[in-house]
């Protein structure tokens, strides 16, 4: 049995080792970031809908079946989990969320709804991809006329990113066309807007400001429309009074990079990532292929110039080498 003196000094000798063990872990771990505690992505199939959550939240919603003439992502969520897309409205029903569409000259368009009209059609199945700070889906698609002849060929790859580095919902679209058949196809249109646009939900309609990191170069078109290019745009507004910024990024290898943004925030508030085809239309030959890659980020709250451009370099980083 230890006496009371004995006692104490033992105790001041493991107390002191303990102080010693605490400071010799700070000092080796000074620099090293903390672990990561961010929720887990998850990635739910259907026969018609991909969902991809962050845990319980979620953060995208993909249409993989023709809706009815286009396949897009109808839902895309702020981290705080604001839905901020606009599916089929009774004023435009061909504007379906976060879409991809052209026209090929006067006679074939994809960018409209209708059985008159082209239409994005899958072939085979879709694939569904999960690492640890990102989730993928990837989809063959033919573009084919009313009648179901195949135009062209998209191969289109939707990555959604994760992290505690990066403040936003953050997806990469990139999309690779490809002529179908023998014949060249002229990717030729009077639609300034064809490209890949967002309809935004009511409630960001009219009150919201288009932002770039340049701008200098804008064209008015018609009303508030605009079309303006830069290498990214983003529109800063609010839904029930809360600021939401959505920005869309254009990627360095994309064909007519910076990317030509068309924009309008009345009647209703649009982007889309355009390749200015109704001023210089543009054929695309058999053996080539239009790769084109695109971000989109959903934040919370209103963003300055500097923190969407932070993000974008972040984001080029993400993105493979071509």
């Amino acid at each position: 049995m230890l006496n009371q003196s004995a006692k104490r000094k033992v105790n001041f000798y493991y107390q002191k080792l303990f102080y010693v063990l605490v400071a010799t872990i700070i000092i080796f771990t000074k620099g090293f970031p903390a672990p990561s505690i961010a929720a887990a992505l998850l990635i739910k199939e259907t026969k018609d809908i991909i969902t991809i959550s962050s845990g319980d939240k979620p953060m995208l919603e993909y249409i993989q079946t023709s809706n009815p003439n286009k396949v897009y992502v109808s839902k895309l969520f702020t981290p705080s989990g604001i839905q901020i897309l606009l599916d089929s409205p009774h004023d435009h029903i061909h504007h379906h969320g976060l879409m991809y569409a052209l026209d090929s000259g006067k006679n074939i368009t994809w960018w409209l709804d209708g059985k008159k009209m082209g239409k994005q059609v899958p072939v085979g199945k879709t694939e569904t991809k999960k690492e640890k700070r990102s989730a993928a889906i990837k989809q063959a698609l033919s573009w084919n006329t009313a009648d179901g002849t195949a135009i062209l060929k998209e191969a289109r790859t939707i990555s959604v990113h994760k992290g505690t580095d990066i403040p936003a919902t953050l997806l990469t679209w990139n999309t690779v066309l490809s002529v179908a058949g023998k014949d060249p196809v002229p990717l030729a249109t009077k639609k300034h807007y064809a490209g890949l646009g967002i309809r935004f939900v009511l409630k960001m309609d009219k009150i919201g400001l288009f932002i770039f990191p340049d701008g200098k170069n804008s064209t008015a078109v018609r009303g508030t429309e605009n079309v303006t290019p830069d290498t990214w745009c983003a529109y800063r507004t609010a839904i029930d009074d809360k600021p939401v910024t959505v920005a869309m990024f254009s990627a360095p290898s994309n064909f007519r990079h910076p990317t030509y943004w068309f924009t309008m925030t009345a009647p209703f508030a649009y982007i889309s990532a355009t390749l200015n085809l109704y001023r210089d239309p543009y054929t695309l030959k058999p053996g080539f292929d239009l790769d084109l890659t695109y971000g989109v980020a959903v934040f919370n709250g209103k963003q300055d110039k500097s923190a969407i451009e932070k993000l974008y370099q972040a984001w080029l980083k993400l993105l493979p080498e071509k």
